[in-house]
């Protein structure tokens, strides 16, 4: 039997606006669609479907999802819509009914789940039900099979209201998910995703190499023979890390990153194209370029400084991607002209926890 899929990067539900609208990057990539340790939620979901068989895949956001590397050329359909989320979802399983497919998994890439989808598959036919819903210990999840040739119309509005509650007045078989889930609602999500996959809490492994006992240096990433990397830790895709600095406590640094000179980075992501001045020090927080989000007191702040800390662009891939990472000489010269701590005190006095500066 021929399985489709259809993945929703945005609300599904027509009845909300809220949920899974965090954005990041210069482009606004929705949560799904943000790197963590050298792979975005949406990549990581197409390659299990891919590994239970489905290639059939069409992708529907509201807008360009912005993806870098090798998830800039998804091996799925991308339809991009001005209409509401929930309308679009509509018209792609229509599409699918119209194919004659067998099965269709519908899914909201508001979360990251490790989901045996053969299984899954085998459950919703043993059930005899035209739908079966997803579910964790936490409750309802957006990820439904259905039926494309009894589903219709009035399944996909049913669906909507299920959405956000587990009750429901139509007959569905229900499956529970055993396996790791993380709903993606914001930054401290995406911390506790990274986390969880450096302690191996997760089957997520780190993209590149591990070049000693959980520390991972991705393609073309470039860290000074001063620097100190300290286990659990990932350097991203063409990162650059400077002399001196500090990578510790489960941090990470994501694709085309500069760690200036001195920094220090605990127990926080570094998100993709973020320059970090020199001598920074910066702890318990998701920087995604001047946008810095404070994990212990839970607000977020931008900052205007561009020698200081802001988003950049792509740095060039070296020219031997398939040179392992180099270990070269001073990237970053040291700036200490700017006084930090001044600066601080002036615009983000409540957050001296976070990082502090040197003069």
């Amino acid at each position: 039997m021929r399985v489709r899929s259809v993945l929703v990067v945005g609300n599904l539900s027509a009845t909300s606006t809220s949920r899974h609208e965090s954005s990041f990057g210069a482009a606004g990539s929705p949560i799904a669609c943000v790197e963590v340790l050298g792979k975005s939620v949406l990549e990581r979901t197409i390659l299990q479907l891919h590994d239970a068989g489905i290639r059939d895949i069409t992708v529907v956001a509201g807008k360009s999802l912005g993806l870098r590397g090798s998830g800039a050329s998804l091996d799925a359909k991308l339809r991009l819509t001005g209409e509401r989320i929930d309308c679009a979802a509509r018209e792609a399983l229509r599409d699918c009914m119209r194919q004659d497919a067998g099965q269709v998994v519908l899914m909201e890439v508001g979360f990251y789940a490790e989901v045996d989808f053969l299984r899954l598959l085998d459950g919703h036919h043993v059930s005899g039900q035209t739908i079966t819903h997803c579910r964790d210990a936490r409750g309802a999840l957006p990820l439904w099979v259905l039926d494309s040739g009894s589903a219709g119309e009035e399944a996909l509005r049913r669906i909507d209201i299920r959405a956000e509650d587990d009750s429901c007045d139509e007959p569905c078989s229900v499956y529970e998910i055993r396996g790791y889930v993380k709903r993606l609602n914001g930054a401290h999500d995406l911390r506790q995703l990274a986390i969880d996959a450096l302690l191996t809490r997760s089957a997520i492994r780190p993209g590149g190499r591990e070049v000693r006992a959980g520390v991972w240096i991705d393609t073309g990433a470039r860290v000074h023979r001063s620097a100190r990397i300290v286990a659990p830790a990932y350097i991203g895709r063409y990162a650059r890390v400077g002399q001196q600095s500090l990578i510790t406590r489960c941090s990470t640094v994501e694709a085309h990153c500069s760690i200036g000179s001195g920094a220090a980075v605990e127990d926080a992501s570094i998100l993709a194209d973020t320059l970090v001045g020199a001598d920074l020090d910066l702890r318990h927080a998701v920087v995604d370029g001047n946008k810095i989000t404070d994990l212990a007191r839970d607000i977020a702040f931008s900052v205007d400084e561009s020698d200081w800390i802001r988003s950049q662009r792509p740095m060039q891939p070296a020219r031997d991607e398939g040179r392992s990472p180099s270990f070269a000489g001073e990237l970053f010269p040291s700036r200490l002209g700017f006084d930090y701590s001044r600066y601080l005190a002036r615009t983000a006095g409540l957050v001296s926890d976070v990082f502090k500066g040197f003069a």
